[in-house]
Formats: C-alpha cells, sequence, structure tokens
C-alpha cells in the first residue's frame, strides 16, 4: 500500500510538471530574445524531467523486485538492507521533482516577482534561490530586505545562513537582533554566517554577544568571533582572545594572534611570547609582529635572537617589530641590504622583489632607491619603482 502512495504522489508531481512545461510552451513572450531564452530554459527542464522519470521508474522497479522477493520468502541477495534505502530514494526524487514543477509554474512571473514567489516554496533550494534573486533589488527596495530578513527563522539550516550572509552583505542593520538571536543557532555553519553578518554590519554592540562565542565548539566560529571583535576593537575581549593561542586549531591560534596586536592588547604579551615557540609558523610570524604592536619590550631579547639565529620568512617582520620596541639595528640592516639588491643585482627579477618588499616595510626610507630604480632596464622593475613611489603619495 505504501509503494502504491509513493508512485501516485510522485508521478502525479511528474504529471503536474509535464502539463506546465507544455502549457507554457504554446503561450507568447514579449520578445524574439526572450522566447528565445525561454525555449532553452525550458527545454533543459524537459531533460531534467526525463532524467528523473527514468531514475524513478528504476526505483520503484528496484522495489517491485524486493517486494516480490518478500512476498515469495526468498531473502534478496545482500539481505533485506540492500534495498532499504528505495523508499528514501523515491521521496527525494518526489522532492526534486515537485520543486522542478514549481520552478516551471513561476517561469512565467516578473523575475523580481518569482524571487518574492520562491521564498514561499516547500523547497529549500528554491527559497535558496529566492533569497538569490532579490539580493540585488534588496539594495534599495526595504521590502525585498524585509522578505530577506524573514528568512532568518528558516526550517532550512542552508537558508538561514545564505539569509544571514545576503543581510550582512546588504548592510541591513535592522536584521542585526535577529543575528544575535542566531549565535544559540544549532547549525555551526549558522552561527559563523551571523557572527561574520555582524561583524560587516560593525554592529559593536553585540561584542559581549560575540565574545561569548570564543567559546563555540566549533572552531570556524571561534575564528569569525575573533575577527569581528577586532573589527569593533572591542579591547575588553584581549584577555580572552589571549586564551585562544592555545587553541588546538592552527588558524584559530593565528587570528588569534593577529587581533591581539591590533587591539593592541597588552594583556596578551605572555601568550605571545610563548606563541614565538607554536608548531605553525604563520602563528609564530603573527605573534612576532603583534609584540611589536602592543608595546612589548620586555619580548626585544627573545626576538633579536630570533633575528639573529635563524629569521627565515620572518626577516622583515622580526625587523619591524624590534623598530617598533626601540631596537633599530636589524631594520637598518634590511633597508640596507635590500637596497643593495634593488640597485645591484644581476638578476632583474631579485630587483624587483627587492623593490617591492622595500615598498612594504620601508617606502618613506626608500624613496631615493625607488627613483634610481625608475631608470632599471627592465620594465618589470621600473614598474615596482612606480607603484612604490604612487603608494607613498597615496
Amino acid at each position: 500500500m505504501k509503494r502504491h502512495l509513493v508512485l501516485v504522489i510522485a508521478l502525479a508531481a511528474l504529471g503536474l510538471a509535464a502539463v506546465n512545461l507544455f502549457s507554457f510552451r504554446g503561450e507568447g513572450t514579449a520578445s524574439d530574445r526572450e522566447q528565445e531564452g525561454s525555449a532553452v530554459w525550458l527545454s533543459k527542464l524537459e531533460n531534467r524531467l526525463d532524467q528523473l522519470e527514468t531514475r524513478l521508474n528504476d526505483a520503484l522497479a528496484r522495489l517491485d523486485g524486493l517486494s516480490s522477493l518478500r512476498a515469495s520468502s526468498v531473502s534478496p541477495k545482500g539481505g533485506q538492507a540492500a534495498g532499504s534505502d528505495v523508499p528514501e530514494e523515491i521521496a527525494r526524487l518526489q522532492s526534486e521533482m515537485s520543486a522542478l514543477a514549481y520552478r516551471i509554474q513561476t517561469l512565467e512571473e516578473d523575475p523580481v516577482n518569482r524571487g518574492y514567489t520562491f521564498l514561499s516554496s516547500e523547497s529549500a533550494q528554491l527559497r535558496l534561490e529566492g533569497i538569490n534573486s532579490l539580493r540585488r533589488l534588496a539594495r534599495f527596495d526595504p521590502a525585498a530586505r524585509e522578505a530577506i530578513r524573514s528568512m532568518l527563522n528558516d526550517p532550512s539550516g542552508r537558508v538561514r545562513e545564505e539569509a544571514a550572509d545576503a543581510v550582512g552583505d546588504l548592510g541591513d542593520k535592522e536584521a542585526a537582533p535577529l543575528l544575535v538571536q542566531m549565535l544559540g543557532d544549532p547549525d555551526a555553519s549558522v552561527r559563523e554566517e551571523a557572527v561574520d553578518s555582524l561583524g560587516k554590519l560593525g554592529a559593536a554592540e553585540a561584542s559581549a554577544s560575540i565574545a561569548q562565542m570564543l567559546g563555540d565548539p566549533d572552531a570556524d566560529v571561534r575564528e569569525e568571533a575573533i575577527g569581528a571583535l577586532g573589527k569593533f576593537g572591542a579591547t575588553e575581549a584581549g584577555a580572552s582572545i589571549a586564551q585562544l593561542l592555545s587553541d588546538s586549531s592552527n588558524d584559530v591560534r593565528e587570528v588569534a594572534a593577529d587581533v591581539l596586536g591590533r587591539l593592541k592588547a597588552r594583556e596578551g604579551t605572555d601568550a605571545l611570547m610563548q606563541a614565538l615557540n607554536d608548531s605553525d609558523g604563520d602563528v609564530r610570524g603573527e605573534a612576532i609582529a603583534s609584540l611589536g604592536e602592543v608595546g612589548a619590550v620586555e619580548a626585544v631579547p627573545y626576538l633579536r635572537e630570533m633575528y639573529e639565529r635563524n629569521p627565515g620568512r620572518d626577516v622583515i617582520r622580526l625587523a619591524t617589530a624590534l623598530r617598533a620596541l626601540g631596537d633599530e639595528g636589524p631594520f637598518q640592516q634590511e633597508f640596507q641590504r635590500f637596497s643593495q639588491v634593488a640597485l645591484s643585482s644581476e638578476d632583474a627579477r631579485a630587483r624587483g622583489a627587492a623593490v617591492r618588499t622595500l615598498s612594504g616595510f620601508a617606502r618613506e626610507e626608500a624613496r631615493d632607491v625607488f627613483t634610481q630604480a625608475l631608470q632599471d632596464p627592465s620594465e618589470r622593475v621600473r614598474g615596482e619603482a612606480e607603484r612604490a613611489l604612487r603608494r607613498r603619495r597615496d
């Protein structure tokens, strides 16, 4: 009986889609271009219907075979569980066909109206498309923003996530209280998007709520929370962020080290100094830079030792941090070294790279170097010098 019920429902969805497809084909369109575009789109939909019908027939045939075997008390090869997923497959096909039928029904609507219509669909995929259809309109239409905002409470996690992303991109500050509520969403991806959008909206009033997300079980959420607090300049969160320099996630530790510097969180000094021994090179690099930014003069001996022993890719960060902390020597040494390469190396690529590096850490001091490099025989080097001088003016 269940098998027949599934068959009737599935075929009804297929029939509805087919009827709407062919009835729409018989009606005129506003222009030849629209007619041509509609014909291509309808052809794709018809092909998709054919594919779904084939899959549905295959699934029903398998279900018939299993039913016959069970009726004759013969176990199917591989056990009864071998066909246990067939009804689920039929249900999935039924849902996809119903969504396709709904899509065909709305083809005659204006694209904007279609977006609103999709938001009320039973298909999560169509509701996602509805949000994306209304994004551009919502930039200047309050009604469209409100419609997207209403999807923040959608039963589908994917739809809630997309709606949260949309309101952030749209700068919809009215959505901020709803996004704060979403910080307790059971779906980690939704929580992450809610934090990200609160950051985009500059919702500094949500800092306390976001600070609580530093203890979220999902690493991506913790990372996003650190970044948002950095955007807000939430200095009160410095101590909590410093604790995440011992987090199990490399990305979380890296962002935490970076944001502590941006916040000039002096209370993070001990944790940043410990991070100089982190197993991840990116974390160590951010810790070096941030120690200079927070003014941690007690870190000078350790940074100096790293510079003299084996600075590796952190040589510029070490020189810059030490300079900020009052030790000028490494900065001058690196400035002279890169200047010499920029003006004297026989390798044009090395000269260009040196000019580019100087423009990043010693732009003011290297003005004469850039000016001389404008006469370089290599077009690539001259271009780097022009960009460096232009950046200086900007």
